[in-house]
């Protein structure tokens, strides 16, 4: 599971291809493309940069 810098959740393809029954496909798999909850003050939001320097990370390795 990665998080792009606009707070949007994606999950690796070899898990969205899965099969696993509706822990999978409820628990990880419906988070694909939702968007993560952001606190109402800018001070306590993730840094977008450094969401982007671990999504990047992500994309290598899924």
């Amino acid at each position: 599971m990665g998080i792009d810098p606009d707070g949007v959740v994606h999950i690796a393809s070899r898990l969205l291809d899965e099969v696993d029954g509706p822990m999978l496909r409820t628990g990880l798999q419906s988070f694909h493309g939702q968007a993560i909850a952001l606190p109402r003050r800018r001070a306590d939001r993730p840094d977008p940069e450094r969401l982007e320097i671990r999504f990047d990370q992500f994309r290598a390795a899924s």
